[in-house]
């Protein structure tokens, strides 16, 4: 069986697109919503947290444009002349 070859890099391609896509999902969690959940347990109010939050939050869509950037880029199957 010879190995479809457009079909492998659409699959590698949708790979990538949902690892990045995960990414840009945990970001936002990262950087806003486990300072919030870690003041819970102590009872004070959230602070500031890390200095870096305001670039975990922006850095989510990025990685989420990267992924429809990314599925855009998914081959058609050529036709093959059947027998």
């Amino acid at each position: 069986m010879i190995p479809d070859h457009v079909a492998i890099l659409n699959e590698r391609l949708k790979l990538l697109a949902g690892f990045l896509d995960a990414i840009g999902l945990a970001l936002p969690g990262r950087g806003a919503l486990a300072p919030l959940v870690a003041s819970l347990g102590n009872g004070t109010a959230a602070g500031p947290g890390t200095p870096l939050r305001p670039a975990f939050v922006a850095a989510a869509p990025a990685f989420h444009l990267a992924a429809h950037y990314i599925l855009g880029h998914s081959k058609k199957a050529e036709p093959h002349d059947s027998p």
